[in-house]
């Protein structure tokens, strides 16, 4: 089940999406399960089940086309976020088209995730991924939340 949230960012998204343009994936992409995806990663994996090749992500990457040698880009159907914080996949790289949002410490297979708003289905559809953005107001540090660029949804 998916519950969407619709956040527009502006200049501090695109400030905060360049900061993070340059960050790396660390692990190369091997035959796992989810005890194999660290604290404070973000991992994904080829199958629904956690199996086949993984990525494991402590900054993210603007472009799984060429993060892990291009072999996880349009091919991860689980996901596990294994940080505090949420992260954000998107749809194509550099954060662009679709988004949702992986609260922090979810795990779950993105095989039957269908976008509410357009029928979009998640499963082999990520190109990139990253910590989602975190905004603090000045006048209201108690208001701080997490967003990730455009529209989104909230995976459940």
């Amino acid at each position: 089940m998916t519950i969407f949230t619709k956040t527009r960012l502006g200049l501090g998204a695109a400030v905060a999406t360049a900061a993070l343009a340059a960050a790396v994936p660390l692990a190369a992409p091997a035959s796992a399960s989810t005890s194999q995806c660290d604290y404070g990663r973000m991992c994904i994996w080829q199958y629904g089940d956690a199996t086949g090749m993984y990525g494991s992500f402590a900054k993210g990457t603007s472009d799984l086309g060429v993060a892990l040698g291009g072999k996880m880009d349009d091919k991860a159907s689980y996901v596990y976020n294994h940080d505090s914080e949420p992260w954000c996949v998107y749809q194509y790289k550099n954060q662009g088209g679709h988004a949702m949002m992986v609260p922090a410490g979810k795990k779950a297979s993105i095989v039957n995730i269908i976008d509410p708003r357009d029928g979009f289905t998640w499963d082999n559809r990520v190109s990139s991924l990253r910590p989602a953005l975190h905004f603090v107001p000045p006048r209201n540090p108690g208001a701080a939340y997490y967003a990730c660029q455009g529209d989104y949804i909230v995976l459940r």
